[in-house]
């Protein structure tokens, strides 16, 4: 008895050193990804794989939506830019979208159930927006503004007179932008670490929500290595396919993928998973080892 209590101690200090580390080591600076660069990287993994063609046709699958449902979606035309996106995210807000955790849903899906995640709601923004000629992008968030892991969707905004905080480099031009977040109504995040999504990334996004929604792992493995491929920096989607291996009793296979997305990470959220893969397995020699590292 003794020694369970011991143990658990011990297991409780690793577990509160682990987050201590997480919090200290991991960088405050944006971490901005989807460049021209990455745009044509992706593009050329496509064409590799022979489905640049599907993932155009599915991109615009994702956006579709009939003339009825896109009058639901007119709003009301600002004197300014900023007027115009505040017009929008309160359309979002006014059109009683219920948060739910299901995946893998297109705008006309959130539109016609009534329903949508993080995702989904962040499709649906980025629609009004663009209907209404505002510049908008989908982002995937790996971490929040305390720099904690958090797997999320926000939307970058680019318009005229919209407070920002945020600067990014999409050709070496320095823009600045805005996060909005629909599902959580929240505006002008700053999230420690984003990755603003190419068009064409966005189908690798669909592909890990679509893989989030079903229960068959060997569906999901297929749909997250598929985005993994086309999209080798994708966080998300890494984790989560390490997460299918595991449940699958295949660790090797989790561990050498965990340890990629570790490479890749800018922040500590692989790094996270890592440990939490360690901890599951009994390794706690080696989860000490890289928490003193940090």
């Amino acid at each position: 008895m003794e020694q369970a209590v011991k143990e658990t101690k011990t297991t409780k200090t690793r577990i509160s050193r682990i987050k201590r580390a997480l919090a200290v080591g991991i960088g405050l600076g944006l971490i901005a990804f989807g460049t021209i660069k990455v745009e044509e990287r992706i593009n050329r993994n496509l064409e590799r794989e022979g489905i640049r063609s599907e993932a155009i046709q599915k991109l615009k699958d994702i956006y579709a939506i009939s003339p009825e449902l896109r009058a639901r979606l007119r709003v009301k035309k600002g004197k300014t830019e900023s007027e115009t996106v505040m017009n929008a995210f309160n359309a979002v807000k006014e059109l009683g979208i219920v948060y739910k955790r299901e995946y893998g849903k297109s705008v006309r899906d959130t539109l016609d159930s009534g329903e949508g995640n993080c995702v989904s709601m962040s499709r649906l923004l980025v629609t009004i927006l663009r209907e209404n000629g505002i510049r908008a992008r989908m982002v995937e968030v790996i971490a929040d503004e305390n720099g904690d892991p958090n797997l999320h969707s926000e939307v970058a905004v680019y318009a005229e007179g919209v407070p920002s905080k945020r600067k990014y480099s999409p050709n070496g031009k320095r823009e600045d932008f805005v996060l909005f977040d629909p599902s959580r109504g929240e505006i002008g995040r700053s999230d420690a670490g984003i990755r603003i999504l190419a068009p064409i990334q966005e189908v690798a996004n669909y592909w890990i929500d679509l893989a989030l929604s079903t229960e068959n792992d060997d569906k999901s493995i297929e749909l997250l290595e598929k985005a993994s491929r086309v999209d080798p920096e994708n966080i998300i989607a890494l984790v989560n396919l390490a997460g299918r291996y595991m449940k699958k009793e295949q660790y090797d296979v989790a561990e050498k993928i965990l340890k990629n997305a570790m490479k890749i990470d800018k922040t500590k959220t692989a790094e996270y998973y890592y440990l939490e893969f360690l901890y599951s397995r009994g390794r706690f020699d080696e989860m000490d080892e890289i928490t003193e590292k940090d």
